[in-house]
């Protein structure tokens, strides 16, 4: 499905959603730049190591994505060892607590919210230049949006609107798209890669799930990168709580 593509995934956290997107669209043939923090070199390395028993290239890059430089090398660091630059996974807000949000000030909220979107939309305009050379590119930014917009921010709404209308108006004729993914506040953690790989080849522990898990997200991000959602651009995708 994904033979030859590369992704790139901005995450500056080891958490499960991160995980299973990159085995997931490696299990479909895309190959694998991780963008992390630069204290989870052995995290990183062990994603790494995964990957590659799929019989897929990965790299991990330490870069801290919340740094437009960082978000261009992330990007140059993806061309120079594959090529291209196609698929961009953004993981925005990992950590973030609405109940914590919701006691925030105004301005604070607005601010912290700025700053993980700002560092979405620089690595959205560093990939870019390549997905248009290559006339064909996928984005999808993972984060609590809509449950940060019901507290009390105001960036987080502003730059949908923004995303949703830049795509469709100006991205669709290079055959880009980009979509959000709200992942709800539910448990999504496998423990481990191993059990993340499992998930990944639908294995009969994640059949029976009874709860929304990051193998769900990462269905998602495949679904969304894949060529029956070419058209499939500005919009949101929204998980169950739990």
């Amino acid at each position: 499905m994904l033979s030859g593509r590369v992704e790139l995934i901005a995450s500056a956290a080891d958490e499960s959603i991160t995980r299973s997107t990159a085995l997931t669209l490696a299990l479909h043939g895309a190959r694998i730049v991780w963008g992390h923090a630069p204290d989870l070199a052995q995290a990183a390395g062990a994603l790494v190591k995964a990957v590659r028993s799929l019989g897929r290239d990965a790299l991990a890059v330490p870069v801290d994505p919340q740094q437009p430089q960082d978000a261009g090398a992330l990007v140059e660091a993806g061309v120079s060892a594959f090529g291209s630059a196609d698929i961009l996974v953004s993981r925005v807000g990992v950590g973030w607590d609405p109940a914590s949000a919701a006691q925030m000030a105004p301005a604070a909220l607005d601010a912290a919210v700025q700053s993980a979107i700002e560092s979405a939309l620089w690595c959205v305009e560093a990939c870019l230049p390549v997905m248009r050379r290559k006339h064909w590119g996928r984005i999808v930014a993972i984060g609590p949006f809509e449950a940060i917009c019901w507290t009390l921010g105001s960036s987080a709404p502003a730059a949908r609107r923004f995303l949703g209308r830049h795509f469709e108006r100006r991205e669709r004729q290079h055959n880009i798209t980009a979509n959000l993914i709200h992942p709800g506040w539910g448990g999504v953690a496998p423990d481990g890669i191993e059990t993340a790989l499992a998930y990944a080849r639908h294995a009969s522990s994640w059949q029976s799930r009874r709860h929304v898990t990051a193998q769900d997200i990462a269905e998602a991000v495949l679904y969304l990168c894949s060529e029956p959602a070419r058209f499939v651009t500005g919009n949101q995708l929204f998980f169950a709580l739990e």
